[in-house]
């Protein structure tokens, strides 16, 4: 009878183990699975930041180069339209190849060319990017 209890003993105490180590096991798992949820949640946040300060930048950057355009087509439109010629930033000009000139030595020295050239470069930088987003983005 010793034998058949200690049978019964040993697949008792094997039922439990099994059933230990797969409860473990299943925890680890989900547990895991929770983990790369977060991740991933965190990766689409990320993204979609990313992408919300990549559409501000340019539309900063798009309102930074429609000043400079308009100013320039003022300067254009005062160089050629005015008969006594065109202030620019205190320098007088009387023609438009003048006017231009001045204009753009104005923007240089003010860096504003320099800024535009810098944002355009950072901003292509962010969409490049951009290119792989998350999955189920």
């Amino acid at each position: 009878m010793k034998t058949g209890a200690t049978v019964i003993t040993v697949a008792t105490a094997m039922v439990v183990l099994v059933g230990a180590g797969t409860g473990v096991g299943y925890y680890a798992w989900q547990h895991h699975q929770e983990v790369l949820n977060m991740e991933a949640a965190q990766a689409r946040q990320d993204y979609r930041n990313n992408l919300l300060l990549t559409a501000a930048d340019l539309t900063k950057d798009a309102e930074d180069a429609n000043s400079v355009t308009d100013e320039i087509s003022q300067i254009w439109h005062d160089a050629i339209f005015n008969d006594f010629g065109v202030d620019v930033h205190g320098t007088y000009a009387s023609t438009f190849d003048d006017a231009f000139q001045d204009e753009s030595q104005y923007l240089e020295s003010q860096g504003t060319l320099d800024r535009l050239t810098s944002e355009d470069t950072q901003i292509q930088d962010q969409i490049s990017k951009l290119n792989s987003p998350p999955s189920r983005f």
